[in-house]
């Protein structure tokens, strides 16, 4: 999460440079070309979350737990996928320009449903409680006090029907 917050930008894992990719197939190509051990199913999961990753769009939300997944960091996107140079120290190449809150929101404030869902296993995934979600990160709480350790997934995104 401190990459993420400091760099100003949300990101993935994979080698495969999305910023260059043509279509599905053509992701598929490349992640199966650089991974020829994966299974179907290490192949099939990849190609979605990366797909999902790419369909995010300009002024979507980017939430990501910090480690401790008390609170949650939450941004929004401000560009197009680019592929960053590992020189940083950020393992996450695939990246998106991210305008980040300088305050996170406290899990606990979120209904069960929604606390469910940003613990899900993926990575990339859309909000179903999305205006519960704009509803909190309009009025969050004046607080302090967030641990900034390294987030345990890596974003996950919710579109925002108006900007």
């Amino acid at each position: 999460m401190d990459h993420f917050v400091a760099g100003g930008y949300a990101g993935i894992g994979q080698s495969v440079n999305l910023a260059t990719v043509k279509d599905t197939e053509d992701i598929r190509t490349r992640y199966e070309d650089e991974n020829p051990d994966a299974s179907a199913h290490q192949v099939g999961a990849a190609i979605s979350q990366l797909e999902s990753f790419l369909q995010i769009e300009t002024g979507d939300y980017v939430i990501a737990p910090e480690t401790d997944t008390r609170w949650l960091r939450y941004g929004r996107v401000k560009g197009t996928c680019y592929f960053a140079s590992a020189d940083d120290g950020c393992p996450y190449r695939n990246r998106r320009p991210v305008e980040w809150e300088s305050l996170p929101l406290e899990r606990h404030r979120f209904s069960e449903p929604l606390q469910n869902t940003l613990g899900a296993l993926k990575t990339v995934f859309a909000v179903g409680q999305r205006d519960e979600f704009l509803n909190a990160a309009s009025q969050r709480p004046k607080t302090t006090g967030c641990s900034a350790k390294p987030a345990t997934q890596e974003a996950v995104a919710t579109r925002r029907s108006t900007p």
